[in-house]
C-alpha cells in the first residue's frame, strides 16, 4: 500500500531540534523507501517550523550567549576580546534545517480547496468554542483532503496529537463532503509504524520487555548521571561538575510502544521499542544553598523545570524516563537474538509538562 504520510509541526518539534535523526524518523524513511510511500511536508508546516527554529532554537541561545559574554566583558582582562559573531552560521543553520525537511520529500503548498467560504465558516466556528487560532491547523487539514482527492488510489495518513483533526466538527465534514475515505489520523510515527510495520502474533511486549537488560539501563543511568542535575532545575544548567548520587533506583520497566520490520539485508525483523523505566535518583546537599535559595524565589512559575529538592536541599529525579533499543526476532524460532541500546531521554518529563499547560490553557 503506497501511503502519503503528513507529519505536524508539533511531531518535528517532539523529535527534537535534529529531528532526522531520532530513531523514529529515520524508521520512517526506511518505511517509506522500502515501500513506495511518500513523507509530504505541508508549506503550513514548512514555515511555522523554520519560524520556531529561527525563534525559539537559534535566536533564544544566541541571546542567551551574547548576555553571558556582554557580562563577562565586564571583567577587566575581556573588555578587549571581541565578540563572536553568530548571525552567520545562524542563517547557514536554518538553511540546513530546511534542507533536512524537504530534501526528497514532496512539498505541497496553497490549493485550490483553500476557499473563502470554507475558511469563514471554521473561523466563526473556532471563534465559538476557542480561545486559541487554530487557522493553521484548518490549513494543513485542508493540503491533506487536497492530496487524498487528487490522489484516491493512494492513502494519507496525518501524524498530530492535536485532537482537532479528529474532533473538530467543520473538519469532519468537509472529509464528508468530498467524499473522502483514504485518510488516517496517527498521534506519532510509532503508532503509525506499529500499525504498518511487521506483525507477529508471537512478537509481543511481553518478549521484548524479557530481552531488555536491566543492567545496561542502570549503567547507562549511572555513566550519565551528571547530567541528570541540569534536568531537575535550571539552577544546574550550565552546570559542568560532579554530582555525588545518594540514592538511586530504576524499576517498573515496561514496553511504552514498538514496532518493527523486515530487515532483507540481514534476513530478519528488525525492532524498536520504546521503554519506560521510573528512575529516582537523590544527589547530595546542594553547598550554594543561599544562591539556591535566591534563584527559587525568582524563578519563573511556569518554567516546566521539576524544581524537586528536599528539606535538606538535596536536588531530586523522581520521574518516568523513555529509553530507545533495537532489537532483531527470528521469525522461525520466535524468540529475540539480540538487543541494542540506542538512547535514553530523561527530558521525556519536560515534554508532558508543556502538552499539559497546552491542553489546561487551551492553547491546541
Amino acid at each position: 500500500m503506497y501511503i502519503d504520510i503528513f507529519l505536524d509541526t508539533n511531531i518535528y518539534r517532539q523529535l527534537g531540534q535534529n529531528f532526522y535523526e531520532h530513531i523514529d524518523y529515520k524508521s520512517l524513511e526506511n518505511y517509506c523507501y522500502s515501500s513506495g510511500s511518500e513523507i509530504v511536508v505541508a508549506e503550513t508546516v514548512l514555515r511555522e517550523y523554520l519560524d520556531y527554529y529561527e525563534h525559539e532554537v537559534l535566536n533564544k541561545q544566541i541571546n542567551e550567549i551574547e548576555k553571558a559574554f556582554d557580562k563577562l566583558k565586564r571583567l577587566q582582562k575581556f573588555k578587549k576580546v571581541r565578540s563572536v559573531a553568530l548571525q552567520k552560521p545562524a542563517d547557514a543553520q536554518l538553511v540546513y534545517i530546511k534542507k533536512k525537511l524537504t530534501d526528497a520529500k514532496r512539498k505541497i503548498g496553497a490549493n485550490s480547496m483553500l476557499t473563502e467560504g470554507h475558511l469563514i465558516d471554521f473561523l466563526v466556528d473556532n471563534k465559538r468554542e476557542n480561545k486559541k487560532d487554530n487557522t493553521r491547523d484548518f490549513l494543513i487539514w485542508l493540503t491533506v483532503l487536497w492530496l487524498a482527492g487528487k490522489s484516491q488510489d493512494r492513502s494519507v495518513a496525518l501524524v498530530s496529537d492535536d485532537r482537532i483533526f479528529t474532533d473538530n466538527k467543520i473538519m469532519n465534514d468537509l472529509q464528508a463532503k468530498f467524499k473522502l475515505k483514504n485518510i488516517e489520523v496517527y498521534p506519532s510515527i510509532s503508532s503509525f509504524l506499529s500499525l504498518y510495520g511487521f506483525k507477529s502474533p508471537n512478537l509481543t511486549a511481553k518478549l521484548i520487555e524479557e530481552a531488555i537488560p536491566m543492567n545496561v539501563i542502570e549503567k547507562e543511568l549511572l555513566d550519565q548521571k551528571d547530567a541528570f542535575p541540569s534536568h531537575i532545575s535550571r539552577f544546574y544548567y550550565d552546570a559542568n561538575r560532579e554530582f555525588k548520587l545518594e540514592e538511586f533506583k530504576a524499576d517498573n520497566m515496561h514496553v511504552e510502544s514498538f514496532y518493527a520490520h523486515k530487515n532483507k539485508e540481514i534476513g530478519k525483523v528488525e525492532i524498536i521499542a520504546h521503554v519506560m523505566v521510573h528512575v529516582k535518583m537523590v544527589f547530595e546537599t546542594e553547598s550554594q544553598q543561599v544562591g539556591l535559595a535566591a534563584y527559587l524565589l525568582a524563578r519563573a512559575k511556569e518554567d516546566f523545570y521539576l524544581e524537586t529538592f528536599d528539606m535538606s536541599g538535596r536536588p531530586i529525579y523522581d520521574e518516568d524516563v523513555r529509553f530507545s533499543f533495537r532489537l532483531t526476532f527470528d521469525e522461525n524460532t520466535n524468540a529475540i537474538t539480540s538487543t541494542e541500546y540506542l538512547d535514553f531521554f530523561p527530558d521525556d518529563y519536560y515534554i508532558k509538562r508543556i502538552q499539559a499547560h497546552i491542553k489546561k490553557h487551551n492553547l491546541e
